[in-house]
């Protein structure tokens, strides 16, 4: 009879392990939700789309830095050949650009992160029939997160297989998420 105890703790990962080789208990499996992320097709295109777009943010932010800081010695190089009330004009003017500058770049990056958070918890609603499938297959009533699991004997891990199946289902995910955006809304993961 294979023994699982598990040990759920909040703020930090249990470290899991398995003891022995003992076949796995019934009804219980384990995956790394990490790892089927990131290892799967389709975390991987979300990642790398992610990963190129926030490149392109942020070369896009040293430029336009570059930019306001040579106007910024412009203006300041300006200063002594000018009015009190010409340069505040001006100097006014520069900050309202540099501080809407940055207003715009915050909103692109909010927007960046909330379509990774999006196309995350898309890939967690649309591997769940896989998951479930799996869960069938090998007669599981229970799928917990590795981080959850405290010990174990017998091999519970099925993050290996669930990749496998993900990315023979899904593939990279493209059309996953333009059927889920079409007809569900994602529940929190």
């Amino acid at each position: 009879m294979a023994l699982a105890l598990f040990g759920v703790f909040s703020g930090s990962a249990a470290v899991s392990q398995d003891i022995g080789s003992a076949p796995a208990a019934p009804g219980i499996v384990v995956v790394d939700q990490e790892a089927l992320y990131s290892q799967s097709l389709f975390g991987q295109r979300v990642q790398a789309s992610y990963l190129a777009e926030s490149s392109a943010l942020a070369e896009e932010n040293r430029r336009m830095e570059a930019e306001l800081s040579e106007e910024e010695q412009r203006l300041t190089d300006l200063r002594p050949t000018l009015e009190p009330s010409e340069f505040r004009e001006l100097a006014q003017s520069f900050d309202d650009r540099v501080n809407e500058a940055r207003q715009s770049q915050d909103r692109k990056a909010r927007s960046l992160s909330e379509r990774q958070n999006a196309e995350r918890q898309t890939f967690f609603a649309a591997v769940l029939p896989v998951l479930q499938q799996l869960m069938q297959e090998r007669g599981a009533s229970a799928m917990f997160d590795r981080r959850a699991l405290l010990i174990s004997l017998g091999n519970l891990d099925i993050t290996a297989d669930a990749i496998n199946e993900i990315d023979t289902v899904l593939g990279d995910g493209v059309e996953a998420i333009l059927d889920t955006q079409t007809t569900t809304t994602v529940p929190d993961q």
